[in-house]
């Protein structure tokens, strides 16, 4: 097994592009609102199931350039990871592009 130096042409192309700084990556979920979840059907060995809630909050930044919708879900009482019941949705106006984040995709939880 031999090492085989790096040529400096692959290097170049494995640097990554500038990162972009986003404006308002740090806004924190302005407004709120409780909502029921719709009711689970019954369990045959359990019985009724109790009805859920959860906190419903959004926030939005307007500039020339682009715009933010920050939505996030929380249900109290319980803790999820940090991925899962958070979207951000990014325009950029002068490319005319949205753009979602996380990259992983929309986890909510629960399902219903």
């Amino acid at each position: 097994m031999t090492d085989t130096p790096t040529s400096p042409d692959t290097t170049a192309e494995t640097e990554a592009a500038p990162v972009v700084e986003l404006p308002w990556a740090d806004v924190h979920v302005e407004h709120h609102k409780m909502l029921r979840l719709a009711p689970l059907h019954t369990d045959r060995t359990t019985g009724a199931r109790p009805l859920r809630f959860v906190e419903f909050g959004h926030a939005d930044r307007h500039g020339k350039d682009r715009s933010l919708m920050r939505m996030t879900i929380t249900l109290p009482g319980q803790r999820v990871r940090k991925e899962q019941n958070h979207l951000d949705v990014w325009v950029d106006h002068h490319t005319q592009r949205v753009h979602f984040s996380p990259d992983s995709g929309f986890q909510i939880e629960p399902m219903n």
